[in-house]
């Protein structure tokens, strides 16, 4: 299975009728995606309420994005059976993908920003 079903991504940019957004959208959750996956680490004994929010914004915006393994590991950790580490190893794989989704959009239509 690929880490990112690039299908979606196309499905996503035909549906908004604007290719260039779903670059732009790719991009983002690429840049807050560091940030999202840090906010996964919790001291033994703290609060999980941030941890689980953030698995479950990065569950949200993987599925969106076509990344349906990172979406399931993190919402395993959203409900507490997950473990960290394996959303951080789909996170990179995913991250790979949109990269070379990006490399290649940009390729096609050398305007989109």
């Amino acid at each position: 299975m690929e880490a990112v079903d690039r299908a979606v991504l196309e499905r996503l940019a035909d549906e908004l009728g604007d290719h260039e957004a779903v670059v732009e959208i790719v991009r983002g959750y690429l840049d807050l995606l560091p940030g999202r996956l840090g906010e996964l680490d919790t001291a033994p004994g703290a609060d999980d309420g941030p941890q689980r929010l953030a698995a479950h914004t990065l569950k949200s915006g993987a599925l969106l994005l076509g990344a349906g393994a990172l979406a399931t590991a993190a919402e395993q950790v959203e409900h507490g059976r997950g473990s960290v580490e394996d959303v951080r190893r789909e996170a990179r794989s995913a991250a790979r993908e949109w990269r070379r989704w990006l490399a290649s959009a940009l390729a096609r239509d050398p305007r989109t920003p």
